[in-house]
């Protein structure tokens, strides 16, 4: 039995997730080469189009069985990013359903993609 949000599973978790996330504080070109960044910024600052830019990060923790969130960790190219997507985490009181194996509560391990378009 592996572990479920209580709230809609893991699409709640990830709508509760993206209410918590202060988009304020990504950069969103951050991982980009410092001249691309600054063209783009330029753009922005002269209010021009700008491409629509893709943040993907892999959140990663362990639910453990009391239903916490341990080791919680986002990896991605785009720090800001995965900064901010754990704490937005960490902010989430809410706890998990642990997962079981022949009726009895284990911790383990749950891996969400998560990725967001900044235009």
């Amino acid at each position: 039995n592996i572990p479920n949000f209580p709230d809609g599973g893991i699409n709640g978790f990830r709508q509760l997730v993206a209410s918590k996330i202060k988009y304020n504080r990504i950069d969103p070109f951050q991982h980009l080469p410092a001249e691309q960044a600054r063209e783009l910024r330029h753009l922005i600052l002269e209010r021009r189009p700008v491409p629509k830019t893709i943040l993907k990060s892999s959140l990663e923790f362990i639910v453990e069985i009391d239903g916490t969130l341990s080791g919680i960790s986002a990896k991605g190219e785009n720090q800001s990013f995965n900064e901010e997507i754990e704490r937005a985490v960490k902010s989430i009181q809410t706890k998990w359903i642990p997962a079981e194996v022949k009726g009895e509560k284990v911790r383990s391990k749950y891996y969400v993609p998560v990725k967001i378009m900044v235009e």
